[in-house]
């Protein structure tokens, strides 16, 4: 009896010894799901509209909700932005627990759109040239920033990428 109490408390050292390591685990795991769900979304919009050059597809990042939130959309209404009425080819991405998306950019929409030659525009008034910078990141127990990646796309060229 006694060998197996000295077991079993042994065993919970471990465990307790494990527990930080294993929160950090996890954490890594929830960004790398979101950070490929999203360049997923992004790669799928991309060859949707190249399979059409008469419609634009596009990725609506919703920052406003806990948690945010991506949801794919053919832009047919309003070019560029994003509508209610924009049929969806998706459901709705919610963010695992902890992690938070931001675009960036000047403008209050949070939308990415390619067009049919592969090229991306966003409804961000101040990207023009320059890259479309989604950042990804997951916050620790206390809210501390832990970690970020970042989704860049080349808006000539619609070329993603994951740094």
């Amino acid at each position: 009896m006694l060998e197996l109490l000295s077991v079993m408390a042994l065993i919970g050292i471990l465990a307790l010894l494990a527990a930080p390591s294993a929160k950090t685990y996890l954490a890594s795991i929830n960004l790398r799901t979101a950070t490929s769900a999203i360049k997923q979304q992004l790669i799928l919009a991309r060859t949707k509209a190249m399979g059409n050059p008469n419609v634009h597809c596009g990725v609506y990042f919703n920052t406003g909700v806990t948690p945010n939130q991506t949801q794919p959309f053919l832009d047919t209404v309003d070019f560029y932005n994003y509508d209610a009425n924009d049929p969806k080819y998706m459901p709705v991405f919610s963010m695992p627990k902890n992690v938070t998306i931001n675009v960036g950019g000047t403008g209050s929409d949070k939308v990415m759109v390619f067009r049919g030659d592969g090229s991306a525009k966003t409804g961000n008034p101040g990207i023009t040239n320059n890259q479309i910078i989604v950042t990804v990141t997951v916050a620790g127990q206390s809210g501390t920033l832990t970690r970020s990646k970042t989704i860049s796309v080349l808006p000539s060229t619609g070329r993603i990428k994951v740094q």
